[in-house]
Order: C-alpha cells, then structure tokens, then sequence
C-alpha cells in the first residue's frame, strides 16, 4: 500500500480537502458542496473543498487517500481488540468472537483493498490497459463501503460486549432467526396435531371394518350350515317317500293274490 507521500502529484495540500470530504463521502450523489459532470469517459464527481474555490477531482489520488484513511482505521479497531485478547478471563468463546472480526479486517485490506488500489494507480497511468475510468472508481470504491459496514458492525458487537462485561448476547439478527425457528416450529406442531387425530380417527376406521368383515364371515358360515341342514333334510324325506314309478322310470311287478282274480 503506497504511503500519501509516495502518491503521483499528491501533496498534504492535497489531502486535508480529502479527509474533509471523508467524513461526508458523496461518491453517486451530490450534496451542497457536490457536483456531477460529464465528460469523455462518463459521469465524474466533483466536490468543493473548505475553500468554495477549490475543486477536487474523484480521481485515483483522491480514492487512494480515501483508501489509506479507511486501512488507518481498520488497522486501528485490530490494534484495539487484539489488546482485549491480553485479559485471561475471556471465554474461548469471546476469544473467537474477536479473532473473527480482526480476520474479517486483515482480509479486507489484504483482498479487494489491495485490489482497488491496483485501480486506482491504473487510473493515473494513461497508459494502462484497460484504463479504469473515475466512473469505475466511484462504483468500486461503493461497493467496498458495504464490506467495510460489515467489519464496523462486528467491531460495533465487541464494544458493546466490553462494555457488559464481555458477556457473549446473541446479535438481534440471531434473536430474530430464533424466534423465527421457534414461530415455524409451534406453527407445525399445531399442524401435525390434526394430522393425528386423523390418523386415530383412520385407525378406529380400520378396526370397524375389521369387526364387519368378521360378522359378514359368521353369517355367511351360519347360512352354509342352513343350506346344508336344508339339503340334508330334503334328502332324508326323499329316502322315506320314494317318487312314483312313472316319475323313478323303474318296472314294478304287482302280486294279486288268486282269490282275487276269481272275483
């Protein structure tokens, strides 16, 4: 990372507008003391320093002082809470808290702040290809705001955890998922309570029909034993009174005694 003395044309006259305009950053917008031309290359912001007749251009010396003012920072907070690190009676827990912040830092600097530097230094060679334009800065140098918000809230969590204490409170992102979890599963467990009384109702079905295949079993065997007793019945009435002759079809041979036949 180039120090502010080493920037091409950049001098502290240079800077003091910049940490002004830091505090206020208009980068998209404009503001009182903020204007957006076009030029050649697109849209350029331009803002007027403390004096109304100076102009500062959003080029890459302006961003790379902006740069080095947020790696001041960061490196700051990391200083701030690897100190805290020093007390024994923190939990591992708390341990990993700042250990997770302090990395999150030291990756943004190592990662897409050393990548926009890169940038920048491009922009002020109007020999590089391709050439960022100052339009491509201003959208770089945006979305690189909302990592560094990101880092500030995790340090934000461990000052207010030092400030109680360093007692580990859940962050009111968690709370709401919780209670979200919670929501859905007393939500669904009032669904599932009809569903098992479906399920009772389903199994009390089961066994009627169960009784009712049983009955219709003992009658039809009550009716079978009816049929048959009837069938035996019927045969046994056939053997004590035989059919006549002409209904059997069998010759009978009828004996009339003589004293008869002389009548």
């Amino acid at each position: 990372m180039p120090d502010a003395d080493k920037c091409d044309g950049r001098n502290e006259a240079q800077d003091a507008p910049c940490v002004l305009i830091s505090a206020n950053p208009c980068m998209g917008e404009t503001s009182d003391n903020c204007t957006t031309e076009t030029d050649g290359e697109g849209s350029v912001n331009k803002c007027e320093g403390p004096d109304s007749g100076t102009t500062l251009l959003q080029d890459g010396r302006w961003f790379l002082a902006m740069l080095d003012k947020k790696i001041d920072e960061l490196q700051c907070w990391c200083k701030e809470m690897e100190g805290e690190m020093k007390n024994d009676k923190l939990s591992e827990e708390v341990h990993g808290k700042i250990l997770s912040a302090v990395g999150s830092a030291h990756l943004l600097m190592a990662q897409k702040f050393q990548q926009f530097q890169g940038l920048c230094m491009e922009n002020l060679n109007p020999e590089a290809c391709p050439h960022p334009s100052m339009q491509d800065l201003a959208g770089f140098w945006d979305l690189l705001q909302l990592a560094i918000e990101d880092v500030r809230a995790r340090f934000a969590f461990l000052r207010t955890m030092r400030a109680a204490g360093w007692v580990l409170e859940t962050p009111p992102d968690q709370d709401q998922k919780k209670k979200a979890v919670s929501a859905a599963i007393k939500k669904r467990t009032k669904s599932c309570a009809p569903a098992s009384k479906g399920r009772t109702t389903s199994g009390n079905s089961s066994e009627a029909a169960e009784r009712q295949k049983q009955e219709a079993r003992k009658r039809l065997q009550a009716a079978k034993r009816a049929a048959m007793a009837a069938a035996t019945a019927a045969a046994n009435k056939a053997t004590n009174h035989p059919a006549p002759a002409a209904e059997s079809g069998e010759n009978i041979e009828i004996y009339i005694p003589e004293a008869q036949t002389r009548l």
